[in-house]
């Protein structure tokens, strides 16, 4: 198979040119190709017109791009009385040969013009494919299903309890009491009324809860230990610095839904001034992995830097999405420390006329013509960018701050990851991460290397990564983490399986000696919690600020109830008669 823009040879099922970038055109038959042409991928009709049309221009095979081209109008109907005897050989010749023709065209001339008429044009087109992948992924991640429960629970392994020195002061039931205990957290909204309930269970029973809601209108926060008391205690927002429905309102400042439709107009700006770009045919090293690709090669200088920089600033005064996203962060730093001493509206004022200063400092000064971002972007056969180096240049030096390469050669791969200064290892700043392996019906296995400096901080062994999990926005995998910096280290290692989806995470995170398990956290965090929060109704409400109602409340609790609940469990038991 040969490109059609530029004749090199390709390997079967390959999308895109890896020496031009041109699509590689659906196979149909050369007649379809004279008759159907798809104007928006060849160019053949004037622009806005239907190919096989009236009135088109076409280039003749061979013809150097930008001569004129010649005519070719629909022919008139026929008469009556035609001789069809005489036209339909001569039509069919004429299909042949225009099959011969396209054919050397398709290797040799621009008959077919290239879908991207610049380097400039492929680069965009696949940056921008690139940043829609991206964006699509974090949409799955924020726009997924509240996540209302979550819960946690550990198991000591013989291992640990030998490791502990436990030996022989703890039995078998006590450890196997402690694998019983979990942890469960519960969120949720009703009616006006926002709330929490965080439990100890054994089993299926629980051992203590704490009920926290909020009435949103007054802003009140009611607590409620039903172990203790079926009472509540009520803490007014009038008698306390802290903003209670703020603080439990978190998950608005963590709510990143916007960042989908947010960051592409950011790099929409900075794309606009990629305007100068060379591209050629190039093979990617990674290791000792090769891999055939086109390599991209931007430059933004120094006048266009500024201009940038000051496109970027106004994109963020007119950003709605961004001044909610920090007001909000505001409103919580606020409620969560009264010494921040913003609100979240002055927060956000008070950053944008930081950044006012900053244009106005950018207009006035601009950037050395001298400078410049270099940007090298290896796109693979399929339109994907597989490496990505960003370089800045000035009139004394070159500094490398960024690095990010993967090649594939059939079912082997090998990665390169770094952010810093390459230069200047040494001077602190520059990290690195270095691995290779393989992929295998979509799970990739591969072994990494994390870097500072020039030492080795960390080694982790990746396993069952599912690789089409990862593009959507979700981890799947094992995680194995070992490091020898430190003596005391040697032999251990921690461990974590990761599974996840639009509405479930699971990990189980384990602590391992010479390969056997010590001790595991489990955690799970869902969308399946039914958690329901209502206000106190046909209880008693005791003031938290009033010192009778709480001296009335203390008389409702019942230690030796509670006792009695954390001595149904026999790891707790042994806590409680050996701490």
């Amino acid at each position: 198979m040969f490109c059609r823009n530029c004749g090199s040879e390709m390997k079967d099922g390959t999308k895109f040119c890896p020496r031009c970038g041109t699509p590689v055109a659906p196979a149909h038959s050369p007649a379809q190709d004279m008759g159907s042409q798809d104007t928006g991928t060849y160019g053949t009709g004037q622009q806005g017109q239907p190919a096989g049309g009236r009135n088109q221009w076409t280039a003749q095979p061979g013809q150097p791009a930008g001569e004129p081209r010649q005519w070719q109008g629909q022919p008139s109907k026929k008469k009556k009385g035609s001789k069809k005897k005489v036209i339909i050989p001569i039509v069919t010749v004429a299909v042949v040969a225009a099959a011969g023709i396209g054919v050397f065209a398709f290797t040799q001339s621009n008959f077919f013009q290239s879908k991207f008429s610049s380097p400039e044009e492929y680069y965009r087109s696949v940056e921008e494919a690139y940043i829609d992948k991206g964006m699509k992924a974090l949409s799955n991640v924020v726009d997924g299903e509240d996540l209302n429960e979550i819960t946690a629970s550990v198991n000591l392994e013989d291992a640990g309890v030998a490791m502990l020195g436990l030996s022989g002061y703890i039995s078998d039931a006590e450890v196997d009491a402690l694998d019983d205990l979990e942890i469960r957290i519960n969120t949720g909204k009703k009616d006006g009324v926002s709330g929490a309930k965080a439990a100890l269970y054994s089993g299926d029973e629980s051992i203590l809860t704490a009920n926290t809601v909020i009435d949103t209108d007054s802003g009140d926060l009611y607590v409620q230990f039903p172990e203790l008391s079926e009472s509540y205690i009520r803490i007014s927002e009038d008698t306390t610095s802290v903003d209670f429905q703020e603080l439990l309102g978190m998950g608005t400042v963590l709510d990143f839904s916007s960042l989908p439709d947010m960051l592409p107009k950011y790099l929409d700006v900075m794309l606009d001034y990629a305007t100068d770009v060379e591209r050629q045919d190039s093979t990617l090293q990674v290791g000792n992995i090769s891999q055939d690709a086109t390599l991209l090669e931007v430059r933004i200088g120094g006048g266009q830097l500024a201009d940038m920089a000051v496109d970027l600033m106004e994109t963020m005064q007119k950003d709605k999405d961004l001044e909610e996203i920090m007001v909000n962060l505001g409103d919580y730093m606020m409620a969560a420390d009264p010494s921040f001493g913003y609100s979240g509206q002055e927060f956000y004022d008070e950053a944008m006329n930081q950044l006012q200063e900053t244009m106005d400092e950018a207009r006035s000064e601009g950037v050395p013509e001298s400078a410049a971002i270099e940007m090298d972007v290896w796109v693979d056969g399929d339109g994907n960018i597989i490496g990505r180096t960003i370089t800045l240049v000035d009139s004394e030096e070159t500094m490398e701050i960024f690095h990010s390469l993967e090649a594939q050669d059939g079912a082997d791969y090998a990665s390169e990851l770094s952010v810093g200064d390459i230069s200047n290892v040494g001077d602190g700043g520059y990290v690195s991460l270095e691995g290779e392996g393989t992929i295998k019906g979509g799970k990739a296995d591969g072994s990494y290397t994390l870097m500072s400096e020039d030492e080795e901080v960390l080694q982790i062994e990746v396993s069952d990564y599912d690789v089409k999990l990862a593009d959507e926005g979700y981890l799947n995998g094992t995680f194995l983490f070992t490091s020898d910096t430190e003596p005391s280290l040697s032999g251990f290692g921690l461990q974590a399986e990761i599974h996840s989806d639009s509405s479930d995470v699971e990990a189980v995170i384990s602590v391992l000696s010479s390969d056997v398990p010590v001790a595991t956290l489990n955690l799970g965090v869902s969308s399946a919690g039914s958690y329901e929060p209502g206000l106190p109704a046909g209880v008693t409400v005791y003031d938290g600020d009033n010192d009778e109602d709480m001296s009335a409340y203390g008389r409702e609790v019942d230690p030796d109830a509670l006792e009695a609940r954390v001595r149904s469990n026999a790891f707790l038991s042994w806590i409680v008669d050996n701490l």
